[in-house]
């Protein structure tokens, strides 16, 4: 037991001699930076007992009002750093080591923790400009508003942009997304005229609101499907009527050349639905067949009009 009392109090006396003669490499819990190797055996330079380190120490040698400005001898720098110098200089009453780190390692940049936003005041929160220069892309060319309506201070990317802030240019959609026009057969279809909000709104790309009625309506023997009458080869400005049974080829023919009908090739031309007796535009002009007799192109055109104005 006595043997047990001895070692104890020798092992304890070696620790206590070593981390006054040798503290660095006794209770260090890591490297420290370049800048403060000098330090490494004088740990009360930045270190209180009980209380761990402490502003008062740090702006022995880091006065707030020189940092970015000069160095910690005193020596003015070559070029100031801005940055450093606004962040300094509206950052609320807080530990030195909130944003810095020691033990770390022997850069800079491992010494440095996250930075935070919110260490700044309230004022320069909302002034993201006065340290972020604003980005030179299309889109922030034209968009007078605080960065924060799309972006957090936590990441840029994540930001949530609202299209309403475009005002007029929210209709130009290829002025930004110009490389993001699909390629497939129906889009290379379209006029380059022809704006993305005819189809697509600015909250979601999917799903869209094709009006395919003012080419062709659809209704129970016309289901929706685009392969039933557009071909991939042939891309969605082609089409053809003579996939299913009852258009076959032959018999349209023979019923058109029967009434005196001989260009009968562009079917949607005259047919606006599956309703054989809905013509519009027959080549016997003015609404009237072969017979002249009045089709009722007229009031099917009016009801077209009507659902339009709807």
């Amino acid at each position: 037991m006595r043997r047990t009392y001895l070692t104890l109090i020798i092992t304890v006396s070696l620790g206590i001699i070593a981390s006054i003669l040798f503290p660095y490499y006794s209770v260090t819990p890591g490297v420290l930076i370049e800048g403060h190797t000098a330090l490494k055996n004088d740990c009360f330079s930045c270190h209180t007992i009980g209380k761990g380190s402490q502003n008062n120490k740090c702006i022995v040698c880091h006065s707030a009002d020189k940092i970015g400005k000069t160095t910690v001898a005193g020596i003015p720098l070559t070029a100031e750093r801005d940055k450093s110098i606004l962040i300094h200089s509206s950052v609320q009453a807080m530990e030195c080591f909130y944003c810095h780190t020691e033990h770390n390692g022997r850069s800079k940049q491992s010494a440095n923790a996250a930075f935070s936003h919110s260490i700044l005041d309230q004022q320069k929160q909302g002034q993201c400009g006065v340290c972020h220069p604003a980005p030179t892309t299309y889109v922030h060319t034209f968009t007078a508003i605080q960065c924060s309506e799309c972006h957090s201070t936590s990441a840029w990317k994540t930001g949530k942009f609202n299209h309403s802030l475009l005002g007029a240019k929210v209709q130009q959609c290829t002025d930004c997304h110009v490389r993001n026009i699909p390629v497939d057969d129906l889009h290379k279809s379209v006029s380059s005229k022809q704006q993305c909000s005819a189809c697509h709104s600015t909250t979601a790309w999917k799903p869209s609101t094709y009006d395919h009625a003012k080419l062709f309506r659809f209704d129970n023997n016309h289901p929706a499907k685009c392969g039933d009458c557009h071909s991939p080869a042939g891309g969605f400005k082609t089409y053809s009527c003579y996939t299913c049974h009852e258009h076959s080829e032959g018999k349209i023919a023979s019923k058109h050349q029967q009434e005196g009908i001989p260009n009968f090739s562009n079917c949607v031309k005259c047919h606006r639905s599956g309703n054989e007796h809905e013509i519009i535009g027959r080549e016997g002009g003015n609404g009237e067949n072969q017979n002249g007799e009045r089709s009722n192109a007229d009031e099917n055109k009016k009801r077209d009009e009507k659902q339009d104005e709807d």
